[in-house]
């Protein structure tokens, strides 16, 4: 086991003390009541532990991004009011819109030994926290005479804020609290000896602030999946390397995001507002990387202005929407292509190039598996996420997605299905964090589908197509079998993964150099007046395929192809 090497708060003495302890309270909230209580939950070992030594515990934290100052739905009222729920103590909620004014130094100045003080949100000084202001950070230390400060909060330990790194600067002892004490003995053991297969999962939208971290987990990991808000700069870093490319504007409706971007990926232009971007003549073709439910409107309005459209996956909510942006796309007469980008690997070629041929005689079975795990902060970092009319659906719309797709691009049509999906482990959400399915291929094969987003610790992706001749099994970027009569098996299998020389390995590689590849087609396909390799309608049959596990889950029945969905959003009304 990889050893802690931090001084945690079991090494050291706070009784009669003042403890300045670093949380995460940056709870979800909906009309000022909090709707998941998992981080002041995760926080209360380490609080508990500090009362019982007799320390005299000052809390502070940060909630939301607050612009304007201080604001009222911004206050951790909520917060310490949920803590005096859970603690055997008397907490007190330190109203203060700098902080550390007077009402926090009275509150702290009264406290017992075993008492909390609750601090007001360290965003309402603004730039003082975030751009780590040494005012801040003294008067923070100086709230608890300089004595002691503890680190629990693990989400924002990467952070250079006022109120997690600079205050350290100005205190005799610190220490780590039990939570941050877990999570790096976990990831210590995770990297340093890790369980195989060892897959990463990055998100985030700044790429040139993690290429260190890209690069140092592509030397350790069996797998990295790339994802989030970085699936803009993976169409801008693979439209970079594609020479009959030119990104010409960049929009988001935040400035500062559309500003930074611009700029890092040497991009001219950058909006705020698309429909001011699609005036622009010298616009050939728009990608469309947003949340599903704005997909259809940002899709219609490209084609009405004449270009073609490149939309992130899935397609959108539901089948009409689906089946109105391709309508729109034919009659503007532009192309309209969906981010499948796994269709573009050497090795699916492999496999479907052998399944066209017969290499595998008749079909038998198909077993699909995408077994992951989603945090409830996931779910929390954008309303629309874990909604119907947001999303469109949970881990099969999102995490099963892509492997959804690449078996119907190899295998073909379904004829009909028989599906079920729960809400398990994210009691907070609409959607689906279990599902499975049962269908017969037109082919005649049958298939089976399971997908989640709540299995510790998640797995990776799998299809194992199996017919008269023999198995070929894919997981993720490898193919890991081919049992195929007439052929040899150590000219398929992919144990060692492709080089891209200068940058990457493995997955990474994988992800850019697909992203590559589909918009390379994509922009053959205008030039070529053809249909891009994954167009609209095949967008819109993965979609299709998901929308019917959950339409036979609501009906309790077997449902057959095509399917038919009316105008309403939500998991009953929806058929």
């Amino acid at each position: 086991m990889a050893g802690l090497n931090k001084v945690s708060v079991d090494d050291i003495n706070v009784k009669g003390k003042k403890v300045l302890v670093r949380v995460d309270f940056n709870v979800p909230l909906k009309d000022g009541v909090i709707t998941n209580d998992n981080r002041i939950q995760a926080a209360l070992p380490t609080i508990k532990k500090l009362i019982a030594d007799g320390g005299k515990v000052v809390l502070c934290s940060h909630l939301g991004k607050p612009k304007n100052g201080p604001e009222d739905k911004f206050s951790l009222a909520p917060a310490a009011k949920r803590l005096a729920e859970l603690v055997d103590t008397n907490v007190i909620f330190a109203k203060d819109d700098t902080v550390v004014g007077d009402n926090a130094k009275k509150a702290v100045a009264e406290m017992k030994d075993g008492e909390i003080v609750v601090l007001e949100n360290t965003r309402f000084r603004g730039a003082d926290e975030t751009k780590n202001g040494e005012n801040l950070a003294k008067e923070l230390a100086d709230l608890v005479d300089g004595e002691v400060f503890v680190m629990d909060a693990f989400g924002s330990a990467h952070r250079a804020h006022a109120s997690t790194a600079g205050v350290t600067k100005f205190v005799k002892e610190t220490a780590v609290g039990y939570l941050m004490q877990k999570e790096i003995k976990y990831l210590g053991n995770a990297v340093e000896v890790p369980e195989r297969p060892f897959v990463a999962i990055l998100g985030g939208a700044k790429v040139a602030d993690k290429l260190n971290v890209i690069s140092n987990l592509l030397e350790k990991c069996d797998t990295l999946i790339i994802g989030g808000g970085m699936a803009g700069p993976l169409n801008a870093g693979a439209l970079r390397d594609i020479p009959e490319a030119e990104v010409v504007a960049f929009c988001d409706v935040k400035e500062d995001v559309a500003k930074e971007f611009s700029k890092e990926y040497n991009i001219p232009s950058y909006y705020t507002d698309y429909k001011e971007m699609l005036k622009r003549d010298d616009i050939d073709a728009v990608c469309v990387v947003t949340p599903p439910f704005l997909h259809e409107q940002m899709v219609v309005d490209c084609a009405k202005a004449g270009k073609h459209v490149m939309c992130e996956k899935p397609i959108s909510v539901d089948c009409n929407a689906a089946d109105r942006m391709i309508a729109a796309c034919k009659e503007a007469g532009v192309k309209f292509g969906v981010i499948f980008m796994y269709r573009f690997m050497d090795q699916a070629q492999l496999i479907k190039k052998a399944l066209d041929e017969g290499k595998l005689g008749k079909l038998l079975s198909v077993d699909c598996s995408g077994k992951c795990f989603r945090s409830d902060e996931y779910y929390a970092s954008g309303a629309w996420r874990g909604t119907w009319k947001g999303e469109g659906g949970g881990s099969l719309i999102s995490q099963t997605v892509h492997f959804i797709d690449l078996m119907l691009y190899l295998v073909g049509d379904v004829e009909r299905l028989t599906g079920n999906y729960m809400t398990t482990l994210h009691p907070d959400i609409e959607v689906d964090d279990v599902a499975n399915a049962i269908f017969k291929f037109k082919n005649g094969a049958l298939g089976s589908l399971v997908s989640s987003s709540a299995v510790r610790p998640g797995y990776p992706r799998h299809i194992e197509i199996h017919g008269e001749k023999g198995t070929i099994k894919i997981v993720e970027e490898e193919i890991v079998e081919w049992k195929v009569e007439g052929m040899n098996e150590d000219d398929y299998l992919t144990k060692v993964k492709v080089d891209s020389g200068d940058t990457a390995t493995g997955a990474g590689y994988v992800a850019t150099e697909n992203h590559r590849r589909q918009l390379t087609d994509f922009i053959h396909a205008i030039k070529e007046d053809r249909e891009p390799m994954v167009d609209g309608v095949e967008g819109r049959r993965t979609l299709e395929f998901i929308r019917a596990i959950y339409q036979s889950s609501d009906l309790g029945k077997e449902v057959h192809f095509p399917i038919q969905e009316d105008e309403k959003y939500g998991k009953k009304t929806a058929w």
